[in-house]
């Protein structure tokens, strides 16, 4: 089995080192949705500013 002596790789994932080998799929699988869940708030968060803006403008 080629893996078996494989040293973990760090990359890294919003700022922190994540250990990387065979085991740690659902650690990927977990930083992956943090990720989504993140970026997702930051969207409706932009969603709701721009809305607010625009209803200002048309209330002028």
């Amino acid at each position: 089995m080629p893996y078996l002596n494989a040293k973990p790789r760090q990359i890294p994932l919003l700022g922190k080192m994540e250990s990387q080998n065979v085991d740690s799929l659902p650690a990927r699988i977990y930083n992956i949705f943090v990720t989504v869940q993140y970026l997702n708030s930051h969207a409706q968060k932009s969603i709701k500013e721009k809305n607010t803006r625009m209803e200002g403008e048309t209330n002028r």
